[in-house]
């Protein structure tokens, strides 16, 4: 019986420190979960990471961008929309101070705002060159490549009101491949200074853990049909939330499976909702079970899931690629397309979480 109640001791403290570990990271797991069920997956899982904020609170986005780039052992690459987010210029200047090298690339109309150029001046003033882009379309891109091994990318601006105020999601994923293509696209912009439809366009492909990475940099890359052709193999489920949603044709691929006995939900940005041009009417007069976001801030994820919790292909759609024309056509934008289930599921889980809890 002494050794029976020993073992029983050892078992339970086992699963002790089992729940534990489990408590940060919630990898997804089989059965499904229900549509109503909240089920939000972040963590790590091989070489893919998500990462979420939920305003207010930022959940350590931040501090998820600032170890990735302490994590760096020779090269900081940045394309960055816009920066004040003091803790991330800290951590970019720690690296130029320790012998890296740290190279930005950001949006012109912010490096010349006067409320952003205080922090691009104490980049500069530490020996980091900024690039601003040059022309009237958006360098709109929000990614890091370290070490030319992994990259970091997603919906985030390195600010704060896209810290605590906004909703947004980040990714990191380890693959030479991937960097590979990133690092194209930003030496263009950077070395070369060619923006928008100067760049010479990039797209490709490449296999992480098994599974097939699609990478797409806008503009006049076919982003927008990269998306179609994958909400065309929908057969279960597709779940999204979007910031600016304007592009008829993703929309109407979108009513089509929803037609063909897809389940389509998601959830629009409440304040471009509202635009004439959006697609949050259209689609929800076509039957789709969209609403629009109550957040005080912005929705600012572009995220899209696809036959999440099923063997039929799942897919995420993550990027700073906001869904309209001149994300396609004119900005410079970054767009993966990633056949991975814990992608899948981990944006189905986001979705479902805002939709239920902070949307009507």
């Amino acid at each position: 019986m002494k050794n029976f109640r020993n073992i029983s001791v050892v078992l339970l403290t086992a699963l002790v420190i089992f729940f534990a570990g489990c408590a940060q990271f919630d990898i997804p797991t089989a059965p499904a979960p229900t549509e109503n069920e909240e089920c939000r997956i972040q963590g790590v899982s091989g070489s893919f990471e998500t990462y979420y904020n939920q305003p207010p609170s930022s959940k350590d986005i931040d501090a998820k961008v600032v170890n990735f780039i302490s994590s760096a052992t020779s090269t900081v690459d940045v394309a960055i929309f816009n920066i004040n987010r003091q803790c991330i210029v800290d951590a970019l200047i720690a690296k130029k101070r320790q012998g890296k090298n740290v190279r930005v690339v950001t949006e012109a109309d912010y490096y010349n705002n006067a409320n952003y150029k205080p922090f691009y001046n104490q980049l500069q003033a530490a020996g980091i060159t900024v690039v601003p882009d040059i022309g009237t379309a958006l360098m709109h891109h929000k990614f890091i490549v370290v070490d030319g091994t992994k990259v970091l990318t997603g919906t985030y601006n390195f600010t704060d009101d896209q810290t605590f105020n906004d909703k947004n999601m980040i990714v990191i994923i380890k693959s030479s491949s991937l960097a590979n293509f990133y690092t194209q696209e930003f030496n263009q912009m950077f070395v070369e200074k060619k923006f928008h439809g100067y760049k010479t366009h990039i797209s490709g492909s490449c296999y992480v853990d098994g599974c097939l990475v699609q990478v797409y940099f806008s503009p006049k890359v076919g982003a927008l049909t990269a998306m179609k052709n994958a909400i065309a193999t929908a057969n279960s489920n597709v779940w999204f939330d979007i910031f600016t949603f304007t592009a008829d044709d993703i929309s109407a691929s979108l009513i089509a499976r929803k037609n063909a006995g897809v389940s389509v939900k998601g959830t629009f940005d409440k304040w471009q909702a509202g635009s004439s041009y959006s697609e949050y009417l259209p689609m929800k007069n076509a039957g789709c079970l969209v609403k629009r976001d109550t957040y005080s801030g912005f929705l600012h994820e572009k995220i899209m899931s696809i036959d999440a919790y099923t063997s039929s292909d799942p897919i995420g759609i993550i990027g700073s690629f906001n869904w309209t024309a001149s994300a396609d056509s004119s900005n410079d934008e970054n767009l993966l397309i990633i056949h991975n289930s814990f992608i899948a599921n981990s944006i189905r889980g986001q979705c479902v979480y805002v939709y239920n809890n902070y949307a009507e």
